[in-house]
């Protein structure tokens, strides 16, 4: 008997690759002579990139940078490229995953980190961009991103506005007088 076995991750506990991993273990104690043929899935969230990339790459390249977490903390993270195309996963930035439970806070959280990344695939030489936006631990409109790039988005008193969503509601003016 075969059996194709596609899971999604499990948000923050497990991998789609570990599900996968379980879901066999428990199909081959019931058919020991079954096959299993495996496939990573994702939704665009946290495991889009490993999906894409699959064992061998599948043509992409791992493209490795510093980048910051929701709350600004430094982190690494990566996209994936092909020639002159990226592709990025919101998650490897801005995700859930990223912060403690208790540091989920929407007000705060920010895209900035997913624009770094969106920043250096443009600046070398990517232009088509794919982004994977689930699993974000973000609700700032994408601001953060477009700060990351450069935009300016000031209050009514001409003061850079706070990033996170308490920011959105203090924005008087967007200058992209200094983007890429």
């Amino acid at each position: 008997m075969k059996f194709i076995i596609a899971s999604d991750s499990f948000k923050g506990s497990l991998s789609s690759n570990q599900v996968n991993n379980i879901i066999e273990s428990k199909v081959k104690e019931i058919f020991p002579k079954s096959f299993c043929e495996k496939m990573l899935i994702a939704d665009g969230g946290e495991g889009t990139l490993e999906a894409i990339y699959g064992e061998g790459g599948n043509g992409y390249d791992k493209i490795v940078i510093d980048t910051v977490n929701p709350l600004g903390k430094k982190i690494d993270g990566y996209y994936l490229r092909k020639g002159n195309i990226a592709v990025i996963e919101m998650a490897q930035a801005s995700g859930l995953t990223l912060i403690d439970e208790k540091e989920k806070n929407p007000m705060i959280t920010t895209s900035f980190g997913t624009g770094i990344f969106i920043k250096h695939a443009i600046e070398n030489g990517c232009t088509k961009i794919y982004i994977g936006i689930g699993g974000s631990a973000t609700n700032d409109g994408g601001v953060g991103m477009l700060q990351a790039l450069g935009w300016e988005f000031r209050d009514s008193k001409g003061c850079e506005v706070s990033r996170g969503a308490e920011g959105l509601g203090a924005i008087a003016s967007i200058s992209d007088d200094k983007i890429l």
